[in-house]
């Protein structure tokens, strides 16, 4: 998401959008205005200025309970 969130910050002319998945990220850009050919170099510059999400990620706990008038439904 970090990274996603950086490659638009840049607006880089052509870079359309970045959209992360779970463990993707979906680079849409126009090929008329960015080539692909300095793309790559563009997402491996702005992966260096985001954090490492090693070490900046977090574990949550929610707490569920599973009962209920509905449960046998």
């Amino acid at each position: 998401m970090s990274l996603g969130k950086s490659l638009r910050e840049a607006r880089e002319p052509g870079l359309l959008d970045a959209i992360p998945g779970a463990r993707t990220l979906l680079v849409v850009f126009d090929p008329d205005r960015l080539r692909a050919d300095r793309l790559l170099p563009l997402i491996q510059r702005r992966k260096g200025t985001v954090p490492d999400p090693a070490t900046t990620s977090r574990r949550l706990r929610v707490p569920v309970v599973y009962d209920g008038e509905d449960l046998a439904e």
